[in-house]
């Protein structure tokens, strides 16, 4: 990969979204549309319900690691997600993995 190529994007290209129930579905449809919607401040403040259902125990990232696989071990996100996230080219993705979810 190259330097400057946005590591978000590519995590999101092809991830696998695993989840057991509709409970957890509803938690990584929230965090998609937070993606897609929140400021870099509010995303990085915003909590999330972990694995159990446990109430504000997962940032976003955390969310991101527990429920989307991708399809390369090596794609990581780093910490330039909150600035990645915002890119066209992201929120592009994210739409996309959203309406397929739905």
């Amino acid at each position: 990969m190259t330097q400057n190529q946005n590591k978000t994007a590519q995590y999101f290209k092809n991830v696998e979204i695993q989840y057991e129930d509709g409970a957890q579905k509803e938690v990584i449809l929230q965090a998609l549309n937070d993606m897609l919607q929140l400021d870099e401040e509010k995303l990085k403040s915003q909590r999330y319900p972990n694995f159990s259902g446990e109430e504000g125990k997962w940032s976003i990232l955390e969310l991101i690691q527990g429920y989307f696989v991708p399809d390369d071990p090596k794609k990581i996100i780093d910490d330039n997600f909150f600035k990645e996230v915002q890119t066209p080219e992201v929120k592009s993705i994210i739409m996309d993995i959203l309406n397929k979810l739905k």
